[in-house]
């Protein structure tokens, strides 16, 4: 019965927790809430938060396998009731070639003490059909049922949302891609779009009729927004805009990450990889745009590597960057200030709401810093990480391979350098090496660090990969038992048993064997939890081999390199046919959940019957029972690991450069 449960078990989506990729407010009532509520993209999920509280409320899955790149509230509708308020909000989010529509319901209740209670609902309205190119932007049209929706083509079409349609799609005369493209306006007649190109520029043009006719716009405007059927002469009418161009913003010298507009539309400012952020002034006027120049502000140079986002307000500017700093800028140029609160690969979104004076940053730590300016502390929402410095007790040991000085100046071919480092222990490091090397390093309290060749597989083959597993002993005996298993570049593997003492390891037990053909041989995983008789190979083609290693004699004498068999039992062959770079086994379940380098997981089933001590099993083709495609992207999966165990549940946590949950049931 529980072989034929575990014959339907099937993968989904868990809980993720990578980057913050999106920020957008959601103002409330102020009777209700003097601060707004706030939601953040990550990964495929939108995250609920109440800012005064700092809580988060509530988590939606809004996309399958696709990143939210952008967050856009739109149209809002209050309904007062005897004991309760319900606001819903109109919210459109965006993520690749997708955009999809949802109702955002928040209905409140204040409790007996006062404190506000929240219910939350978000339901699909509606999901646009995939565009052909990457979305960059998305605005909401006031008094309409439309969206401008701006892509990486450098194109703009307007949706109806009532219609389910597209009702005009304009491209811009420069026919280039686009890195980045945001929105200034809420009508078709007001709308500036700033293009930033690959060429590092930065194109601001409008949206005219052909005719120049603007009191047909406005009655075409008033038609569509209304509600109304367009009738097809409509249509063609509506077809029949055209990209106007206002200016040509030059001065960057690397990709423009992103641009944010003013309010009233008359700054631009925008970040990019050249470390720094550039302020525009930008005519919006109604005149001939031929005429409409542009006039460069203050350069802003602070940050000390790639500038990834910004934000304006009536007085200040605000950047985000690659250096974990968030900085603050007078509109002169002048640096106020320098915030420093996050940690990892740097600040990825900021965001400033001028009614509540909140400042948020959000990080590729996962970290949502909420700071209210001119208060001395920031705070970080419940439920994400919390920045520590580890500078305490942080020690710093530089040590060099042996013969390693016999070079001087730069390496050359013949050079050896290293290939892998594995962890034996705290003060044990096991280090392979270019040249078919093993050594054992073993560290000391005074910071000296002794060096053991413990074996060379070839010496003109290196190492390609390697894999430890270790046995614990006592602390106190200062003994080691430690398995390595070494793959090199003609496709051999070498398994090494390392015992004795930890500042004299030697040798107990040897075995190599063809494994792979010349350069296929790409991974090796010791199977954990079967001691050490079980080993999987990978190689590129996403087929993993799993080989069973047949102990030597207890009698055999310890004086010397023991050797001992092995067998291949059986191969496991993934449906995507891509190289497999993690696994995790578990044989109570009889699972091998696997993680590739295109961000896919796949999940095997593992007999027991593999296991049995019998010899002559003979070798088995396994085909995957279930797989998530994309369940990281298109990031390579780095790490897998069974998290929790239920009857008719396996939830794993599965790593790339982000953390991702994934849940497997029956």
């Amino acid at each position: 019965m529980a072989g034929q449960q575990r014959s339907n078990w099937r993968l989904r989506g868990g809980h993720y927790l990578g980057e913050i990729s999106a920020l957008c407010f959601l103002h409330l009532p102020t009777h209700l809430s003097s601060f707004p509520f706030l939601l953040a993209g990550t990964g495929s999920q939108l995250l609920l938060y109440n800012l005064g509280a700092g809580k988060m409320i509530k988590s939606f899955q809004v996309f399958q396998g696709i990143r939210v790149h952008g967050i856009v509230s739109g149209f809002a509708d209050l309904k007062e009731r005897s004991s309760s308020t319900i606001l819903e909000f109109e919210v459109a989010v965006f993520g690749e070639k997708r955009v999809n529509l949802f109702i955002l319901s928040i209905e409140t209740v204040l409790g007996s003490h006062g404190e506000l209670q929240v219910g939350v609902d978000l339901s699909l309205f509606h999901s646009l059909p995939r565009f052909s190119h990457w979305v960059l932007d998305v605005c909401f049209l006031k008094e309409s049922r439309c969206l401008a929706i701006g892509c990486s083509s450098n194109s703009v079409c307007i949706w109806d949302i009532s219609k389910y349609s597209v009702v005009l799609e304009v491209q811009s005369p420069e026919r280039c891609l686009l890195y980045s493209m945001r929105f200034w306006g809420d009508n078709l007649e007001t709308l500036r779009i700033a293009s930033g190109t690959i060429y590092n520029e930065i194109i601001v043009w409008k949206l005219v009729l052909e005719n120049d006719a603007k009191s047909l716009t406005s009655s075409l405007e008033h038609e569509m927004y209304s509600g109304n059927t367009l009738s097809n002469s409509t249509q063609l009418e509506l077809q029949q805009h055209k990209a106007a161009h206002i200016s040509r913003l030059v001065g960057h010298e690397g990709s423009i990450f992103r641009m944010a507009w003013s309010s009233d539309g008359s700054i631009l400012v925008s970040v990019s990889d050249d470390r720094s952020a550039r302020i525009w002034s930008i005519n919006t006027g109604h005149g001939d745009s031929k005429n409409c120049d542009e006039a460069t502000g203050p350069v802003l140079y602070g940050h000390n590597a790639r500038v990834w986002d910004c934000c304006v307000s009536s007085s200040l500017i605000f950047t985000a960057g690659e250096d974990c700093t968030c900085q603050v800028w007078g509109l002169d140029g002048r640096q106020v200030k320098v915030i420093k609160e996050h940690i990892g690969r740097g600040v990825w979104r900021c965001l400033y709401d001028p009614r509540s004076s909140f400042l948020l940053t959000a990080g590729f730590d996962s970290a949502i810093k909420v700071h209210q300016l001119h208060a001395s502390l920031p705070w970080t929402l419940e439920g994400e990480s919390r920045t520590k410095q580890l500078t305490d007790g942080l020690k710093i040991l530089h040590c060099r391979i042996p013969n390693s000085c016999e070079h001087s100046g730069l390496m050359d071919s013949k050079s050896e350098y290293v290939r892998c480092l594995r962890f034996g222990s705290e003060d044990t490091l096991y280090v392979a090496t270019n040249h078919g090397c093993l050594y054992h390093a073993s560290f000391s309290q005074t910071q000296n660090v002794k060096w053991t060749k413990i074996v060379q597989v070839s010496e003109e083959v290196q190492i390609i990969c390697m894999d430890l597993m270790s046995k614990r002993l006592p602390k106190q005996s200062g003994g080691i038992d430690d398995w390595i298993a070494l793959g090199d570049g003609k496709g051999y593997m070498t398994v090494v048993r390392v015992m004795g003492d930890v500042y004299t390891p030697e040798v107990d037990i040897t075995c190599t064997w063809p494994a792979e053909k010349e350069r296929q041989l790409l991974g090796i995983y010791w199977c954990n939890a079967s001691e050490y008789s079980f080993i999987f190979t990978a190689d590129p083609r996403g087929t993993l081999k799993l080989w069973k290693l047949y102990d030597p004699l207890p009698s055999a004498s310890h004086t010397s390199a023991r050797a001992f068999n092995m067998s291949l039992l059986a191969e496991f062959t993934s449906s995507y046919g891509i190289r497999i770079k993690c696994l995790e086994p578990s044989f109570e379940d009889q699972v091998l959940i696997c993680g590739d380098i295109r961000g896919n997981l796949i999940l095997f089933p593992l007999s027991k019957d593999l296991f049995l001590d019998a010899s002559n099993i003979q070798k088995m083709k396994i085909s995957p029972q279930s797989y998530f495609k994309g369940a990281h992207g298109i990031s390579s999966v780095s790490s897998i690991t069974i998290a929790e165990l239920s009857f008719n549940e396996i939830k794993i946590c599965s790593v790339c450069d982000k953390l991702q949950h994934v849940s497997c049931e029956i």
